[in-house]
């Protein structure tokens, strides 16, 4: 795999100290480093260089986390660093979780865990 030289990770990481590689600036160190688009993208989900490409499995990919059916599971949610929740707000990625309550499974649309509508309660608890 193609990877980063030292000085090219560096700006980088210069780039993304307030939030994700944005889409103009993926292009332009896509170009400027001369990658592929599929040999930058790779580079980036090893060197954990979070960036935004339209698809958000990707950005949580960048941001090492698995999504699998559409999903990710609490304990990874809780790692993603707090500046770049926002980019999340209007996923339709859902939630796995256990039941504060009762500890049976359940799982709701992150979005609904960013605007604090659900909070790892099954409908079990909130039918009560």
């Amino acid at each position: 795999m193609k990877n980063f030289s030292d000085s090219q990770l560096k700006q980088l990481k210069k780039e993304i100290h307030d939030c994700f590689l944005t889409k103009e600036k993926f292009k332009f160190y896509k170009e400027k480093f001369n990658f592929s688009y599929e040999s930058f993208k790779k580079a980036l989900i090893y060197n954990g260089i979070p960036f935004k490409s339209g698809d958000i499995k990707l950005a949580l990919k960048s941001l090492k986390i698995d999504v699998v059916d559409k999903t990710i599971k609490y304990e990874d949610f809780l790692l993603i660093d707090k500046k770049y929740i926002k980019e999340f707000i209007n996923s339709k990625i859902r939630i796995s979780f256990k039941c504060i309550e009762c500890g049976n499974e359940g799982n709701s649309r992150l979005s609904y865990f960013l605007n604090r509508i659900f909070l790892r309660k099954c409908l079990c608890v909130q039918n009560v």
